[in-house]
């Protein structure tokens, strides 16, 4: 009889280890599936910023989501011919990852705010690393292009793309106010 009772508890200590076993591997399990990147797919966004038809050089494009895109947008400084390639806006992001969502954006101009010509990455490894500016700084040469003021603000800007599922080219067309 007295051996029965320690049959007993024996097995009652492994059900119940089983039980802890099987409850810590469904909690690492949750961990691991939990822990996939959730963030949205981006897709390659480049185009051309123009005012009147003319490049527009050396200013942040930034691209504002609207409505149900996912994501928190993304920026670019356009090159001397008003060229420009989307970089993500991802918070925690450790490196510049190109493109944005596919959905809709609310675009505004502004100047950057790091000047191009103040920033010079070193061009031999030995010189270090490139400052972490996060958009790529190109540099600047001809006449300045002023930007309308209404292209500036995410409340008055008039630029609204949409951009597919599978990114592309955008041009953006400014026009001067009249006078």
């Amino acid at each position: 009889m007295h051996h029965g009772w320690w049959r007993s508890r024996i097995t009652t200590l492994k059900i119940f280890a089983t039980m802890k076993q099987k409850i810590c591997l469904l909690f690492l399990l949750g961990l691991v599936l939990g822990c996939g990147d959730k963030r949205p797919t981006l897709v390659p966004v480049k185009g051309r910023l123009t005012l009147d038809g003319k490049p527009v050089p050396f200013k942040h494009v930034k691209f504002l989501p609207v409505n149900v895109t996912p994501g928190i947008g993304g920026g670019a400084v356009t090159d001397k011919e008003g060229n420009y390639s989307l970089i993500a806006n991802r918070p925690g992001s450790v490196k510049d990852e190109p493109g944005v969502p596919p959905g809709g954006y609310k675009v505004i101009v502004v100047e950057p705010l790091f000047d191009p010509e103040a920033i010079a990455p070193p061009t031999k490894p030995e010189d270090g690393p490139a400052p972490a500016v996060g958009i790529p700084q190109p540099k600047k040469t001809g006449t300045k292009v002023g930007i309308p003021g209404n292209y500036a603000n995410a409340e008055t800007t008039t630029l609204m793309v949409e951009v597919p599922a599978n990114g592309g080219e955008i041009n953006l067309e400014m026009k001067s106010p009249a006078p």
